[in-house]
């Protein structure tokens, strides 16, 4: 028996220039500074960090963000922690910081480089790297006691890097570089990538699959390690600065501009999300393929429960219409997204709107809204990237009248 899927969606009736309502919630950071990093170990417990030194941590999932003393005053970039008390920060000059403790305590370690560092990875609680201008390459197998230069063999910037083991790994920059690496960064090799695009994150969910993204909405994949890189489409041609996968087929990417994409099926689809600000975001994280943070300019951090999907109803006009009616979707068919027009009258009865998707079998397998709402001409948004292939149907009811109109989803 299928399982219905309830996605609920408050609904915040604005004007007639209103936006989409977004499924990404703007959170309280309370500065207004730069956040380049943002990282959640688990649903509760994440830092966000950025400019003048600041780091934040939120127990609770990001309702309430507190400041925590770094002991620093210079930009922080990239983290990673390996539970709710491990993690590192990499930043300005050269530095990173460690704490054990949660950041009760920021211990700011000894690199022996002075070169900007924009991202820091560990494998476990012995095994790093960071890296950063001038091709700059760190490792550590002491947690950060002690760091030595590797040799990457390019001047490039490298603005990110991840490790899938101990031996594992790959670094991405400036001029479409990608490296690679089979033995703890020992070597570093250079793979061909086909672009010249500044490349900002490297993401792997295994050994051979993983996509890097950057300039102009590039996005490309690889399905054999590196060996080759294929271009997919974006969406998009604003600047891509981080993303993260859950698994194989569910993953996310965010940019300039407040944009957010997201794809299920390995990149073969990306859907450009709305995020609901116009600050650029630099960072992005999931704990599952629910819940995701997102952190960026104006100390901007935005959180989603249903993994940012458009479901929403948005205002068009002040105008009362004259009847309640329901337009076919458009466009149908459609994939992913698509929009359904609503007009809805002064009500006689009720005031109560309720509208929900049902499969061919005619099983409730969404719920797009329930509550009341106030009469004008509304379109609501339904993104389908969780469903297969299909027909469709959209049924509504408002003061006491039910409408259905028929949808076809074809990927």
């Amino acid at each position: 028996m299928n399982t219905t899927i309830k996605i609920k969606v408050l609904l915040i009736l604005i004007s007639i220039s209103g936006n989409l309502l977004t499924q990404w919630n703007p959170q309280t950071s309370g500065v207004s500074v730069s956040l380049y990093s943002v990282y959640f170990y688990d649903q509760f417990t994440g830092w966000a960090a950025g400019d003048n030194g600041t780091i934040l941590r939120s127990t609770n999932g990001g309702t309430s963000w507190l400041p925590q003393s770094s002991g620093v005053s210079f930009r922080l970039n990239g983290s990673r922690f390996l539970n709710t008390s491990t993690g590192w920060i990499a930043g300005n000059d050269g530095s990173v910081l460690k704490t054990t403790n949660g950041g009760i305590n920021w211990i700011q370690l000894t690199t022996g480089n002075a070169n900007f560092l924009n991202q820091v990875y560990f494998y476990d609680a012995d095994h790093g790297w960071a890296c950063g201008n001038s091709g700059t390459m760190l490792v550590t197998t002491n947690g950060g006691q002690n760091w030595s230069s590797q040799n990457t063999g390019t001047a490039n910037y490298l603005s990110t890097l991840i490790f899938v083991n101990s031996a594992t790994g790959w670094a991405a920059g400036l001029n479409g570089t990608v490296l690679k690496t089979t033995n703890g960064g020992t070597n570093w090799f250079i793979q061909s990538t086909g672009t010249s695009a500044e490349l900002q994150e490297i993401f792997f969910v295994s050994d051979l699959t993983g996509w890097v993204f950057g300039g102009s909405g590039t996005i490309l994949k690889t399905t054999n390690s590196g060996s080759n890189w294929a271009a997919q489409n974006s969406g998009t041609s604003n600047l891509l600065l981080s993303a993260v996968f859950v698994d194989q087929n569910t993953g996310w990417g965010c940019g300039t501009a407040g944009t957010i994409l997201r794809t299920t099926n390995g990149g073969v689809n990306w859907n450009i999300l709305t995020s609901g600000t116009s600050s650029f975001l630099s960072s992005i994280k999931f704990v599952n393929s629910e819940t995701g943070w997102a952190s960026g300019g104006n100390g901007t951090i935005l959180k989603t429960t249903n993994g940012g999907s458009a479901v929403g109803i948005n205002s068009v006009s002040n105008i009362i219409p004259n009847e309640y009616r329901m337009y076919q979707n458009y466009p149908n068919p459609f994939n992913p997204v698509t929009k359904i027009r609503i007009d809805i009258p002064y009500s006689i009865s009720s005031d109560i709107f309720n509208s929900s998707i049902f499969d061919i079998s005619g099983v409730q397998i969404a719920e797009l809204y329930k509550g009341t709402i106030r009469p004008g001409m509304y379109e609501m948004y339904w993104d389908a990237s969780t469903f297969s292939s299909g027909v469709y149907f959209c049924r509504t009811s408002y003061d006491g009248t039910v409408k259905s109109i028929r949808l076809v989803l074809v990927k």
